[in-house]
C-alpha cells in the first residue's frame, strides 16, 4: 500500500514539474496615465480623451499580480507625456513617470518597459491653434534619464536584453526604443541598431522575442530594423503596439516570415492585455482581453533546441 502511495506522489510531482514548464508575458501596450493637475487647460482639453489617469492600468496590476510564473511586459506610451506646460505659462509639470511607478509598483517582479513616443516626449500648447498639443521629442534624451532613475531596469539603458528561463530553454527578450523621430534621434538610433545587430548574433541557438513600441512597416526605421532581422533566423516573434488596435501579420523577410503581434490599448479597457505563453518548444499567443483562447501557436525551429 505504501509502495502504491509513493508511486501515485512521484507520478503527482512529475506531473505538476511538466505543468510548470511555461512561462507567461503579459503583454500589455499604450496605458497613457497621466495627472492632468496642473496642466494648461488648452493641453488638459486636448489630452482628455486619450489619457487615463490610471484606473485601468490599476485594474489590470490587481488581476496581473495573481497570475503564477509571469511578468509584465509593457511595450510603450506608458504615460501619456513626461511632462506638459504648465496652467499660465508657468513651468512644466512633470510626475507622470513616478505616477506610472506607482501604478506599477503592487507586481511581484518589476515589468518589463520598452519605451514609447509619448514616452520620450513632452506636450506643449500650441501658440497658433486653439486646444492643440505639440509634442516635443527634444527632452528625449533628458526623459531615458528620467525612467532609468525611476525603473531599474533602465537605468543602463532603454534598449536591453532580458533572459527567460522556460524548462532547459532560454528565450532572449530584445527591447528596441524606436520611439523617437529620427530628426531628433537619429544618431541614438543608428547606436541602437549597431548594438541591436551584435546582439542577434549572440547565442544564435537561443529564440528571440523583439519588442518596441512602433511595429515594424515600411518607414526607414523599419528598413533598418527589418534589415537586422532578416539576417537572424533565431528571432521567432515581434511584439508591439502604437496604434491601440489589435493585429497579427507576417513580416515578409525574403526567404521566411516573422509573426508580428500588435496589443490594443489599455487606456481603452483595462482588459485589453493579451497572454504569450513561452515553452520550451513553442509559444502560445492568445486573444486580448480572452486570456484563455489561443489563437496562433509558433513552433520553435529546430536549429534553436
Amino acid at each position: 500500500m505504501l509502495t502504491r502511495v509513493a508511486a501515485f506522489l512521484a507520478i503527482a510531482v512529475l506531473s505538476l514539474s511538466g505543468q510548470d514548464r511555461y512561462f507567461d508575458l503579459l503583454h500589455i501596450s499604450d496605458t497613457h496615465v497621466a495627472s492632468l493637475a496642473g496642466v494648461h487647460p488648452e493641453l488638459a482639453a486636448a489630452r482628455r480623451l486619450l489619457q487615463d489617469p490610471g484606473e485601468k492600468l490599476v485594474k489590470f496590476v490587481a488581476e496581473a499580480a495573481r497570475i503564477p510564473r509571469s511578468r509584465v511586459l509593457h511595450t510603450g506610451d506608458i504615460v501619456d507625456a513626461i511632462c506638459f506646460d504648465g496652467e499660465a505659462d508657468g513651468p512644466p509639470v512633470y510626475g507622470q513617470i513616478e505616477l506610472a511607478k506607482k501604478l506599477l509598483a503592487p507586481l511581484p517582479a518589476p515589468p518589463l518597459l520598452v519605451m514609447g513616443n509619448h514616452d520620450v516626449e513632452c506636450y506643449r500648447r500650441s501658440k497658433t491653434k486653439k486646444n492643440t498639443a505639440v509634442g516635443d521629442q527634444s527632452v528625449a534624451a533628458e526623459a531615458r534619464k528620467l525612467w532609468g532613475r525611476h525603473f531599474p531596469g533602465l537605468r543602463r539603458g532603454t534598449y536591453f536584453t532580458e533572459r527567460i528561463r522556460v524548462g532547459a530553454r532560454t528565450y532572449r527578450l530584445i527591447a528596441i526604443d524606436n520611439g523617437e523621430a529620427l530628426a531628433t534621434g537619429q544618431a541614438f538610433f543608428d547606436e541602437q541598431m549597431r548594438w541591436f545587430e551584435r546582439e542577434l548574433a549572440r547565442q544564435p541557438r537561443d529564440p528571440v522575442i523583439v519588442a518596441l513600441h512602433i511595429p515594424v512597416a515600411g518607414d526607414p526605421k523599419s528598413q533598418a530594423i527589418r534589415a537586422r532581422l532578416s539576417k537572424a533566423a533565431q528571432v521567432e516573434l515581434v511584439l508591439s503596439g502604437h496604434r491601440h488596435t489589435d493585429a497579427m501579420e507576417n513580416l515578409e523577410l525574403g526567404s521566411r516570415r516573422i509573426l508580428q503581434v500588435r496589443t490594443a490599448g489599455m487606456h481603452i479597457s483595462s482588459t485589453f492585455w493579451r497572454r504569450v505563453r513561452l515553452y520550451e518548444d513553442r509559444i502560445e499567443i492568445y486573444a486580448t482581453g480572452e486570456p484563455e483562447r489561443l489563437l496562433e501557436t509558433v513552433k520553435l525551429a529546430e536549429r534553436s533546441k
